[in-house]
């Protein structure tokens, strides 16, 4: 690992962006042991396990793996120690309240469990999750506190525009 990239890590997962990573020159740690283990969802005693073995790793910049490994966005959190807000752009809110609990369509719940995450906004939702039924599968009260806000495309669902002033749907 070159030290004069100190804020920035790729953690291969998959093999996705490895080229990506080498071309801009950004260290590299090979975890792709733990690609199949991790992709999509996890065991909530897998996602700690990796979470005690990468946490020497971890940098202000993580690049790491397919879209198919989103949810661990939840994890890098945990290094910042401070009040801060989550920002993400995404067609899907990924705010599912079913199990399983560490997985792509949930992660933003786990975000919002962690103490130092004031709020949370999701940008450019334009998927299915929106309408009802799978609407009926929001964490509600903080879409009502206002602490996670849903900004949809208004183009395509202008009746939810209530999810962009975070009133919830």
């Amino acid at each position: 690992m070159a030290s004069q990239y100190s804020t920035q890590i790729y953690l291969d997962l998959d093999g996705a962006l490895t080229s990506t990573a080498s071309m801009l020159q950004i260290p590299s740690v090979n975890l792709q042991i733990w690609g199949p283990r991790l992709r999509f969802s996890a065991p909530i005693s897998e996602i700690e396990n990796f979470y005690s073995e990468i946490k020497p790793y971890l940098r202000p910049f993580i690049l790491y793996g397919s879209g198919d490994f989103h949810h661990l966005s939840a994890v890098w959190m945990r290094r910042i120690q401070e009040p801060f807000s989550l920002l993400s752009f995404d067609n899907h809110p990924d705010w599912d309240i079913r199990p399983p609990r560490w997985c792509c369509g949930g992660w933003v719940n786990r975000a919002l469990e962690y103490r130092w995450l004031e709020s949370a906004q999701v940008w450019g939702c334009s998927n299915f999750e929106l309408n009802w039924p799978h609407n009926l599968f929001t964490p509600r009260k903080v879409l009502q506190s206002g602490r996670l806000q849903i900004f949809s495309w208004k183009e395509r669902y202008p009746k939810l525009s209530i999810c962009r002033e975070g009133a919830g749907l």
